[in-house]
């Protein structure tokens, strides 16, 4: 598992090399530039939307889900940051996104 986890920190240290500025404002206005629409209870059945409680943009995304996504269950990771609890849980959090499949 070491040696696994070691293969993946050198592969995404080579893939973050390669970001050029122009590609970091691409996925931020990416990111940051869409047209929310409310999404019906069936569209909404299938989302699973997860923040760490220390996420950079939990309290604006709040907004939005009451608005656009209010049945969606959001599971805020208390004392993570962004994809911070998937990092250090990895097991777990496969077999929650499993169940969450199923």
């Amino acid at each position: 598992m070491v040696k696994l986890v070691h293969i993946s920190v050198r592969m995404m240290t080579k893939n973050f090399e390669r970001i050029t500025l122009s590609d970091i404002d691409a996925i931020c206005h990416a990111c940051c530039t869409y047209d929310m629409k409310p999404l019906s209870k069936e569209q909404q059945a299938k989302l699973h939307l997860e923040y760490g409680e220390k996420d950079f943009d939990l309290k604006l995304s709040k907004n939005s889900f009451a608005k656009y996504m209010p049945d969606v269950k959001v599971v805020i990771r208390k004392g993570y940051p962004h994809c911070g609890y998937m990092a250090a849980h990895t097991k777990e959090y496969v077999e929650e996104i499993e169940t969450f499949i199923k």
